[in-house]
């Protein structure tokens, strides 16, 4: 018998799902697939010849049977669907146009799918609060775990090296604060590394620690005060003073900074300059007397006499017992001539602190000076 003729394509088959769409939807009426590139399919069963089934072909008969009864049922399906919607002639007012069909609409993105916690910034954020707290045993556990988890992270070394320091395992946080330096490579991290070394006794580590800080950032002002602090100890001046500028002008309001670098300047012959920074620190702390007693000197060094007893006779204005201010205006008074007034100011000094360890050799350097005026004195004739 003659085989049926072929029909037309009149279908696109899904590529995601394999469903049978009409010849003119644009997307998977099952997935939204879309089907802009898919090319029109071959309707089932087309080669099915008119006689019966042949031995090269029986044995996919059945499956080519289950095949062509489940499209025949999507196809009726979807006859039926579109006997039943509504009929839409135009664009609804209320949707401003954007209506689709069910066989145009584009698919819908996926589910958000929300990540995993971070185990190893749980921990991290947990050895912090704990931390935070004063409960070192449990910070240290934490934070442990931490860099156990993520071992090439500064952060969490950083902070589990500040655990152990609270707990004093020093040696071991020093480790720590070093994998913290070489693993993120900031001069904040060099910076603490710095202090470490610096306390447990390692000054030249330290020292480079600091330098390697500061070629990460010339205005770390924890490296500039460390270095500094070195060399004014060191009495380096000429080292000191420029670390001294530089944390100044980072810390232009720090107090401590700015009557170190008064210091550093006086000591390299800028008493002028010195005198200027003083003044800035008095206003702010007025009661601060030894830097009273370093303005004093440094007006001394320029020839400035009176301005330099004047420093102390203010001081002592708002704090008249203020024992230091008396020894510095005795010795000021002194050295500027006025021997009368500096022995009763050595005398006032030893009355207000009798326990200091140099009230009895002072009191004593008064009565010296009583002797030397005495002796001074023209006698009075009879």
């Amino acid at each position: 018998m003659k085989a049926k003729a072929r029909k037309a394509p009149d279908f696109r088959i899904c590529p995601a799902c394999g469903t049978r769409n009409k010849a003119k939807w644009e997307y998977c009426v099952r997935c939204s697939e879309s089907l802009a590139d898919v090319p029109l399919g071959e309707p089932a069963g087309a080669e099915v010849a008119a006689g019966g089934v042949t031995e090269s072909d029986g044995g996919r008969r059945g499956w080519v049977g289950g095949v062509t009864a489940g499209l025949a049922f999507i196809a009726i399906a979807l006859v039926a669907w579109v006997a039943l919607k509504p009929k839409i002639d135009a664009p609804s007012p209320s949707t401003g146009g954007l209506i689709f069909t069910m066989p145009t609409l584009p698919p819908s993105p996926g589910a958000l799918v929300t990540p995993p916690p971070d185990e190893a910034r749980t921990f991290y954020n947990k050895g912090l609060d704990a931390l935070g707290s004063g409960n070192a045993p449990v910070a240290i556990e934490n934070l442990r775990r931490a860099v156990e988890l993520e071992g090439r992270n500064g952060e969490y070394h950083a902070g589990y090296a500040k655990a152990l320091w609270t707990a004093n395992q020093r040696e071991q946080a020093v480790a720590e604060y070093q994998n913290a330096a070489a693993l993120s490579g900031t001069a904040a991290a060099y910076a603490e590394l710095a202090k470490a070394l610096e306390a447990v006794g390692n000054p030249r580590e330290a020292q480079q620690a600091g330098r390697d800080a500061l070629e990460r950032d010339p205005s770390n002002a924890e490296a500039l005060r460390l270095l500094s602090a070195q060399a004014v100890r060191d009495k380096r001046w000429s080292d000191a003073l420029p670390l001294l500028q530089r944390l100044h002008e980072a810390q232009s309001t720090d107090v401590v900074a700015t009557q170190d670098l008064a210091q550093a300047l006086d000591k390299n012959g800028h008493p002028a300059e010195a005198a200027a920074l003083y003044r800035q620190v008095l206003a702010v702390a007025p009661d601060a007397d030894i830097t009273r007693g370093l303005l004093a000197e440094a007006l001394l060094a320029q020839d400035e006499k009176d301005a330099a007893v004047e420093v102390f006779r203010q001081g002592l204005k708002s704090r008249p017992a203020a024992p230091l201010l008396h020894r510095g205006l005795a010795s000021m008074l002194e050295r500027t001539g006025n021997l009368a007034e500096a022995i009763a100011e050595y005398r006032q000094y030893a009355t207000l602190a009798p326990n200091a360890p140099d009230a009895q050799q002072l009191a004593e350097r008064a009565e010296r000076l009583q002797k030397k005026v005495a002796a001074s004195q023209p006698e009075s004739s009879s």
